[in-house]
């Protein structure tokens, strides 16, 4: 017996040394890739990424049944709802992820079109490495015909117009706008290390991780990052492990370019959707995404990045919020008795549960009535502003005091039921 444990002490530790090694390789071959890159990426004369054969867009990388029903859902509330008139690029990988329904439902609508990602002419640096996952996102990003591009992910939803993003003076000064996530659980140093560059994390305390559901950039004066962000996503199975998928690979391209000071991004964190839930362990409230700040004190974006929250064409429910916390800051972190539970509802899977002892829904009175006739929230009544660490309570207010999400949130339901009505009904005539 002591033999045997022995042989597998002595096989693990072999298992970890190759490891180490491949890792080592892997490594030093990626940095030997950057070497012999930079001084093409450098030049003044870069090869262009596409033809540009529109100004300004919105892409939305999709595929497949639950992709494509986020997306149209999207794409009507910012066509049909906002009266946004964006061409609307709707981008997957390959005719496996698109039947011909879909297809004539993207196209029925104004100004949308389809971007097979599978059929462009890529960069030459390792052209057939396989592309899936989060990185069909920046590869829609990389590959758009948009000279500047809004990247939006499929469970996303603008709370206005999103076309004003573009006339911004942050956007006219830096060329891009880019989110923030209240979590940095996952990034590796290694990865500004490697190249001789420091992680920007060490130098800013306040220093927030990218949430990447919402992209502004424009491609011809950032041609550079591009070329870059395909090096990144090109070695994505070294990368995304270490940033936490996609969302900071952005940060690190504008580094790898020398534009470190070019890279904009909104210096505050999201706040949280909450939806009160009871189970036998006690009552929750189960997370509903995340809602992304305008650049004027208003609301630009719902995220619904838990599963729960997705539209599901199989359910006809999905997970709304009924609260919303006020902005999560650099300090906050999940509190003490988080846990992870499966939703029974809209997409299923895992969703975030926050112990009730952590979320406070009565100091927003203090806020939002006393200081207002109206039943309207701002960042700068009187209670505090963020929900970070000093109480471990995030400050949850009622969605009713965001009037435009909460209009958001009841004509994406109303689009969402009268897709999955006709879709059921198209599925029933194939059957019969």
């Amino acid at each position: 017996m002591i033999h045997n444990l022995c042989s597998c002490a002595c096989l693990l530790l072999l298992l970890a040394n190759i490891q180490s090694v491949v890792k080592a390789n892997e490594l030093q071959r990626i940095v030997s890739d950057r070497l012999s890159l930079q001084e093409l990426y450098s030049s003044d004369v870069q090869q262009n990424v596409t033809q540009v054969r529109q100004q300004r867009g919105i892409v939305i990388p999709s595929g497949g049944g639950q992709m494509l029903a986020n997306a149209y859902v999207a794409a009507r509330v910012i066509r049909n709802y906002h009266a946004c008139d964006l061409p609307i690029e709707i981008a997957y990988f390959g005719e496996h992820e698109i039947d011909a329904y879909h297809k004539h439902l993207f196209t029925s609508i104004s100004h949308v079109s389809l971007a097979d990602l599978s059929a462009v002419h890529r960069l030459e640096y390792k052209s057939d490495v396989a592309i899936g996952g989060y990185a069909i996102k920046a590869f829609a990003i990389i590959y758009s015909s948009f000279a500047e591009v809004l990247c939006l992910d499929s469970d996303n939803l603008p709370v206005h117009d999103p076309s004003a993003l573009f006339d911004t003076a942050p956007y006219q000064e830096y060329g891009n706008i880019f989110w923030s996530d209240p979590n940095i659980n996952g990034l590796d140093a290694l990865v500004y290390h490697m190249f001789g560059l420091e992680p920007p994390w060490l130098s800013n305390e306040a220093f927030l991780a990218a949430e990447s559901g919402q992209i502004l950039l424009n491609r011809q004066k950032h041609t550079d990052v591009l070329h870059w962000l395909w090096f990144v996503t090109a070695n994505s199975a070294f990368f995304y492990p270490r940033m936490h998928g996609d969302k900071d690979t952005y940060h690190l391209a504008f580094a790898l370019a020398n534009k470190t000071s070019e890279y904009h991004q909104i210096k505050i964190g999201p706040q949280l959707g909450l939806t009160p839930w009871k189970k036998p362990e006690g009552l929750f409230y189960v997370s509903a995404g995340f809602i992304q700040p305008g650049l004027a004190n208003s609301t630009a974006f719902y995220h619904r990045v838990e599963r729960g929250a997705k539209i599901n064409p199989a359910s006809p429910i999905m997970l709304t919020p009924l609260f919303i916390t006020t902005t999560l800051s650099h300090t906050w972190r999940r509190p003490g008795g988080t846990s992870w539970f499966d939703v029974e509802f809209g997409g299923g899977g895992i969703a975030t549960h926050y112990p009730a002892s952590s979320v406070n829904t009565t100091a927003y009175k203090a806020c939002c009535s006393s200081a207002h006739h109206t039943r309207l929230y701002s960042s700068s009544c009187s209670c505090r502003a963020t929900s970070d660490m000093e109480d471990h309570k995030m400050i949850a207010i009622p969605v009713s005091y965001f009037p435009d999400l909460r209009r958001i949130l009841s004509i994406s339901q109303q689009l969402f039921l009268s897709y999955q009505h006709d879709l059921w009904l198209h599925e029933q005539m194939i059957q019969a």
